[in-house]
């Protein structure tokens, strides 16, 4: 859509195509398809993914060429496809293709200079490479963390300066038992993660993030039984990979039972953040993998929904008994989440953020013990489960999961939990610039929405307008301004399907327009804009 306000047809015939062709993904029950079926799907599903990629890369092509930037000067441009301004690190990469650079500063679009952390370099004299000794330690290309901000729906630029002197990656020391900045302490052990501390508000979070296992009484039906044991992580030795200003990483290597596992966590030095990738060669069997931290203190807990956030009130739920074999909630404690669960007590928690949790998430309210199920693991019993035994539906192999715990004060409001989990399931889009100079600023913002606790959810053109949806994730209502991409020639609430609605009252001036949201209200707003 942004594209389509500078110039560029919108591709609707095949946005529709893939839509169709993804929802064909979602069948009623995943398990119960052949190998050959799941084989097929997987292609389609990466197919799909790569043509969205291209169309992505197609409309950020008219914004990279028309965005100013210095002769000579190599800058990288930003996207940040979410309507609020962020602040966080990014990995962007400079190509140099002469020698003579070894070592670099990066400046933003004001002129500031950005806190960065050297990643990995190539240098030209890696083999193959003929070249004069004295600039075999020049940069070929390098792989940059930095620290950025990025306005609200748009995008900023960095320039990758050369400067004198060398930087290189210093040596590492070959174990690691701690993960440590002024705010948070990470413990790394035998055991995996042994504890996430957080040093500013004094809570300790055991475990948190470690992967376990859950075997199951596969007596009962629907693969929902009681747990008969717990496997944890054991014989785990740690390495570090990373360690600078804005981000250390250690990888441990381990065993969670027969199974294989390694895992990547990363803690950031700006900001409340551990990600954690875990890798699991699944041995199979019968129970379900699971990622996991311990709160130590008295808490509820809040989760994401479509367009929302529910209290989860366990005590309420309806699990069954395995009396009735229809009954499919058995598995007590479980529960759906959409990308996150926060734990909280109103002045300290913590927020686990994940991939949709298709399989639930499970709060246990006697061990205070938070998990996110990552995947089932099924020992086929039965005729019909016999038929469709296959890597895929008995869980085994290599798989992978990524995943994240931000610490913080407050309550979910005030850790802006459904903006972190936008952000980590949006991340901001980095490419050079493809001119020297251009109409657009070095920096620009194309939406800016007040409060920033309103998110835009779609923006398509359809019928000859633009229609974006917009959401108030922090459930309180209120005024709301939105600046949008252009002067505005009309604009009005409509429904799902584009029919004019009566409420909210829209006012409109310049490229400007304000409502009243409701608590939790879904607001369409169709307009077009003035030529020129």
């Amino acid at each position: 859509s942004l594209a389509k306000v500078l110039g560029v047809e919108f591709p609707a015939e095949e946005l529709n195509s893939l839509w169709l062709r993804a929802m064909t993904l979602l069948p009623h029950d995943g398990l119960y398809v052949s190998a050959q079926d799941m084989e097929e799907g997987v292609q389609l599903g990466q197919h799909v993914v790569f043509e969205c990629e291209q169309l992505r890369r197609r409309a950020l092509a008219p914004l990279l060429r028309r965005i100013a930037a210095r002769h000579g000067q190599q800058t990288i441009a930003l996207f940040n496809p979410l309507g609020w301004r962020r602040r966080e690190t990014v990995e962007i990469q400079a190509v140099f293709s002469q020698p003579g650079v070894t070592r670099v500063k990066i400046m933003d679009a004001g002129g500031r200079t950005r806190p960065h952390q050297l990643l990995r370099v190539r240098h030209f004299n890696d083999p193959g490479e003929h070249m004069a000794a004295s600039a075999r330690n020049s940069y070929k290309e390098i792989w940059v963390l930095v620290d950025v901000e990025v306005p609200a729906m748009g995008y900023t630029t960095l320039a990758v300066l050369p400067q004198s002197g060398n930087e290189e990656i210093g040596p590492l020391a070959k174990s690691a038992s701690v993960l440590e900045n002024s705010r948070l302490r990470i413990d790394l052990g035998e055991s995996g993660v042994e504890a996430l501390t957080d040093k500013v508000r004094g809570a300790e979070y055991r475990g948190a993030g470690n992967p376990v296992y859950y075997k199951n009484d596969d007596r009962w039906p629907w693969h929902g039984g009681p747990i008969a044991a717990v496997e944890r992580i054991r014989e785990s030795r740690w390495r570090l990979l990373e360690q600078g200003p804005l981000r250390s990483v250690a990888e441990m290597s381990g065993k969670i039972g027969s199974h294989s596992v390694t895992m990547q966590v990363s803690l950031h030095h700006t900001t409340d953040r551990v990600d954690f990738s875990a890798h699991i060669d699944s041995a199979g069997g019968s129970g379900y993998f699971a990622a996991n931290v311990g709160p130590g203190f008295d808490g509820k807990v809040h989760t994401g929904v479509p367009f929302g956030t529910e209290l989860r009130d366990l005590s309420r739920e309806p699990w069954g008994d395995g009396t009735d074999p229809n009954e499919e909630l058995l598995r007590k404690n479980v529960f759906y989440g959409h990308h996150w669960v926060d734990y909280s007590d109103g002045k300290k928690g913590l927020t686990l953020l994940a991939a949709e949790g298709k399989r639930g998430f499970l709060f246990d309210p006697e061990s205070k013990s938070l998990d996110h199920v990552l995947l089932m693991t099924i020992v086929p019993r039965g005729e019909m489960e016999v038929s469709f035994s296959n890597p895929f539906f008995k869980g085994e192999g290599a798989h992978s999961f990524r995943y994240s715990l931000r610490p913080h004060g407050g309550d979910w409001r005030e850790a802006r939990c459904a903006q972190r989990a936008q952000e980590r399931n949006h991340p901001i889009h980095t490419a050079p610039t493809l001119g020297n100079g251009g109409s657009l600023p070095a920096s620009k913002g194309f939406v800016d929405l007040t409060p920033d606790t309103m998110a835009v959810t779609s923006w398509l053109w359809r019928d000859g307008a633009y229609e974006m949806r917009l959401y108030d994730t922090s459930g309180n209502g209120g005024p709301v301004e939105a600046h949008l991409p252009g002067r505005l020639a009309d604009c009005r609430a409509v429904d799902f399907n584009g029919r004019a609605m009566a409420r909210p009252v829209i006012s409109v001036q310049g490229d400007t327009v304000r409502f009243t949201a409701q608590p939790w209200e879904i607001v369409t707003l169709r307009f077009t804009l003035r030529p020129g």
